[in-house]
C-alpha cells in the first residue's frame, strides 16, 4: 500500500492538512457512470475495523468519510476533500443528474472556495486524476475528523464510464476447517481398569469399610464422593494431569491412592 503521488509535495485546498495523517486504509475500487454515480470502496469502509461515524455541526445524521480529488495544475498535484459519505451512501450522482469526472468542475470545484482548482476547468478524457478518502468530514475543514486517518492516493485516467480496482481486497476471515478426529486408541481391556478396583477394595477393607457376609459376599460402605477416585485415576491415565502429562495407570493409581487413603484415615503406602 503506497501513494501513487508524492502527497508531501501536494497542495491542499479548503481542507485539513492530511499529509501527515497515518495511512491505515487502501482504496480497492473506483467506478464511474453506473447509475450516474461516482463510487469508491476501501478497506476501512465496512467491518469491525471500519472508520467510525461522526456528526458534523448542524448535521442531523452521521458522516463516515470524505472522498478527495486531486488535479495536476502547473506540475503540482492540488486537491481537496469534496464528497461527504455516510456508510450506506452508494455514490454521488444519479441517472437524472450524473456525477462523473467531465462535470466535476460544475459539481465539485465550482467556485472560489476551491481556489485555484476552479481555474482548471473541465477534466479531459484520459487526463490523470487522483483520489483519496479520509476519515470523518474533511469538506471545507468542517470536521470532526474521527480518528484522523487516510487511505492511499490512487491515480487513474479520467473516464465517465469505467471501473478500476487496486491490489487485492483483504480476505474475508474464514472459520477453521474442522479436522477429522485422529484414530481412536483400542480399548485396553477390563483387566486394566480392574487394577483400580482391586487397589481401592484393599484400602476400603483396611479401613473397615468392607463387610463380608456369611455367604461370602462383600458389602462396601461408601459415600457420595466415592466415584471421584476411579474417575480421577482413569482421567489422568487417559487425558493427562493438570500439566498435560499423561500418567501410566500405575502412576495414576499411586497418585490418587495417597489422596483416598488420607480421607480413609489410613497411613501412606
Amino acid at each position: 500500500m503506497a501513494d501513487m503521488i508524492d502527497l508531501a509535495q501536494a497542495k491542499i485546498v479548503s481542507s485539513p492538512d492530511v499529509r501527515r495523517w497515518p495511512m491505515t486504509a487502501a482504496i480497492t475500487s473506483l467506478s464511474f457512470g453506473e447509475q450516474g454515480q461516482t463510487r469508491v470502496e476501501f478497506t476501512k469502509r465496512h467491518g469491525p475495523n471500519r472508520w467510525p461515524d461522526v456528526i458534523p455541526p448542524e448535521f442531523d445524521g452521521p458522516i463516515q468519510f470524505t472522498l478527495w480529488l486531486f488535479l495536476k495544475m502547473n506540475g503540482t498535484w492540488t486537491g481537496a476533500g469534496f464528497q461527504e459519505f455516510w456508510n450506506d451512501r452508494s455514490g454521488t450522482g444519479d441517472p437524472g443528474d450524473p456525477d462523473v469526472p467531465s462535470v466535476y468542475d460544475k459539481h465539485w470545484y465550482y467556485g472560489n472556495g476551491w481556489n485555484p482548482m476552479q481555474q482548471h476547468g473541465p477534466i479531459a478524457p484520459g487526463e490523470s486524476i487522483a483520489f483519496m478518502v479520509t476519515s470523518g468530514d474533511a469538506r471545507l475543514s468542517k470536521g470532526p475528523y474521527g480518528p484522523s486517518e487516510r487511505s492511499d492516493v490512487v491515480v487513474i485516467p479520467a473516464t465517465d464510464f469505467g471501473a478500476f480496482t487496486f491490489g487485492d481486497a483483504p480476505p474475508i476471515p474464514q472459520p477453521p476447517t474442522p479436522q477429522p478426529p485422529g484414530p481412536s486408541k483400542p480399548y485396553p481391556g477390563d483387566a486394566t481398569w480392574d487394577a483400580i478396583g482391586v487397589t481401592m477394595l484393599a484400602d476400603w477393607r483396611e479401613a473397615g469399610r468392607v463387610i463380608e457376609a456369611k455367604d461370602g459376599s462383600l458389602h462396601v460402605v461408601f459415600d457420595e464422593q466415592f466415584g471421584r477416585w476411579p474417575g480421577r485415576t482413569t482421567w489422568d491415565a487417559v487425558s493427562g494431569d493438570a500439566s498435560g502429562h499423561v500418567l501410566t495407570l500405575d502412576e495414576s493409581i499411586a497418585k490418587h491412592r495417597a489422596e483416598w487413603r488420607a480421607l480413609l484415615g489410613l497411613p501412606p503406602i
